[in-house]
Order: C-alpha cells, then structure tokens, then sequence
C-alpha cells in the first residue's frame, strides 16, 4: 500500500468508531476475498472509515459506482466485500444511510445538497423541516389534490382537499368534483374546527399551497380572520403532503384494488381509513414525519 494511498484514506475518513461487538474482518475469511483478507489491521481500520465516509457522502452511489472509485484508488473489492464492509459500518442500505444522515441533521451539522436531496428523495417531508408545531392546531397544511389514480378510481372528476396537522399528523379530507379553496374552508368550519374544540384544542395557523389545483378565494382570509384563525397562501407544494400521498394514500388505493372496492363506496371508505390512520397516534402527541421511512412505506390500513 502506498503511502499516498494511505494519506487519502486518512483524509476522507470522517470521525468513526467500528461498531462495538462486530465481527472483525480476520474472524470471517469466508465473507472476504483473498484480497481483502489480506489487508494489515491498520489498513483494514481505515478501510472501514473510508467506506463509512463514502458512503455519507455519496449517498446516491451505487453499489458499481462504489466498486470503481475504490478500484481506482487501489482496492480490488468483489461485491460480496462492498455489502460485508457496508453492513459491518452501519451503511448496508438506503435506509441506514438516511438514519445517519438524518442523525447529523439532528446533531446540527451542516449537510450538503446532495445529502438533503437523498433525504428529500426518502421522505419528502423533510422539505417541511422548518415549519414548527408545539400543540394540535398550531399549524394545519392545506392542499387540492388531482391525479389521473383519482379519475380512473372514482366515478368523474374527483379533487381531494386534504388538511394536515403539522404537530400530530391528523389528517382530514374530502373528495369533491370542485377545486376551489371555498370547498377547504367549509371542510375546515364545519369538521375541522369542531373536532379540535371538542379536545380543548384551537385552531391558529392554516397554510394553503396554491401551486396545485385549487382555485383561489380572497374572501376565505377575511373569514378565516373573523374567528381568529391565520390564513396564509404559499406558491409552494408541501412535502409534508407529499410523504402522506407517498407512505399513505398510496397503499388505500392498492387497498381498493386487494379488496376490489366498488367505485360507488370508494368515498365512504376513505372515510373510515382516514379515521383508523388519526387514531393510530394520540391527539396530543407529536408525529415523528420523518419515521415512514422506516418501513420503506406505512403499513396498509384495513377498509372495513
């Protein structure tokens, strides 16, 4: 090993420990190449960090893209070495690499673009990362959601005005062949706002992306501001909606289509799904938005 080679692992390690209690690289030949095996413990200690940073840095890296920066840099790694190693440093896939990921965010350092766009690309609710929420009602999301899935699934053209709580996750909705802003407002009067009184809790902040297809309301501001809730547009698609069409509403239509849902009681499915997915989390209980991931997607609720 070259002492230039040596000096570039030291400088692209990051600051890591091997996990405690694994196995070490001598105890399983077998999981090596010859090649691989070989390698003095020192050398083996910073090939570990290399990977680890790598891995971090590059989190869109392939498996092939992976095997041929470290060929390039004088290790001649077989597949089976690049899984042993990604697995033995806490980087085995695309979940454990978010995790990480989503830990230096947590620890407050700074992540690159590309690492925000791999986290992005998991859970677009980390687009939502700066909106804060300290109670139920603080801050509700509102959008209008259309796609060609509605269209095929319902009879007509159906529009589903989705509201999200931004502290808890409960969710409300409602298909309509309408897309005007007026169709929320009511949803949010006479279902919404109800509901949280019911449970001490008031509503203050609503912000509505209008880059979808809603059709906009100046008169649903003023009228929002005679109860003293906040009513506040933005150009901008939320991706806290995103993660819920993503992990959620996704898998109520694959629901539909296990249990061959009539179209005529596809709404009044979605009624109930929608109340089993609120109470599934307590009211006054901060949502985690970033835990769908975990799964790779949120299990299937029951239509029944």
């Amino acid at each position: 090993m070259t002492a230039g080679l040596r000096l570039l692992l030291m400088e692209n390690a990051l600051s890591y420990s091997a996990p405690q209690g694994g196995p070490e690289l001598e105890q399983q030949p077998e999981a090596l190449s010859a090649g691989l095996a070989a390698l003095n413990p020192e050398m083996a200690a910073k090939l570990h960090e290399l990977i680890h940073s790598i891995c971090l840095s590059n989190p869109f890296w392939n498996d092939f893209r992976l095997l041929h920066y470290f060929d390039r840099h004088g290790f001649n790694l077989s597949l089976k070495d690049l899984h042993y190693l990604k697995s033995q440093n806490g980087v085995g896939s695309r979940i454990a690499v978010y995790h990480k990921l989503l830990n230096f965010y947590h620890a407050g350092l700074n992540l690159t673009e590309q690492q925000i766009r791999f986290i992005e690309r998991l859970n677009p609710a980390f687009r939502d990362r700066a909106f804060k929420a300290d109670r139920p009602g603080q801050l509700m999301l509102y959008d209008c959601l259309s796609s060609r899935r509605l269209q095929h699934k319902i009879n007509g053209q159906r529009y589903l005005h989705l509201f999200i709580d931004r502290f808890n996750g409960y969710s409300f909705a409602i298909f309509h062949p309408e897309r005007s802003i007026q169709i929320g407002y009511e949803l949010l009067v006479n279902t919404i706002r109800p509901f949280y009184h019911h449970r001490q809790s008031t509503l203050s902040t609503v912000m509505c992306s209008t880059k979808t297809a809603i059709i906009r309301d100046l008169s649903v501001s003023a009228a929002a501001k005679g109860w003293g809730l906040s009513w506040q547009e933005t150009p901008s698609s939320f991706g806290t909606v995103d993660s819920f069409h993503k992990f959620l509403l996704s898998h109520f239509f694959e629901g539909l289509r296990l249990y061959q849902t009539a179209p005529a009681y596809i709404e009044s499915a979605f009624k109930r799904w929608l109340i089993q997915y609120n109470f599934t989390h307590s009211f006054h209980q901060r949502r985690d938005f970033l835990s769908y991931v975990e799964f790779g997607q949120c299990m299937r609720l029951t239509l029944d």
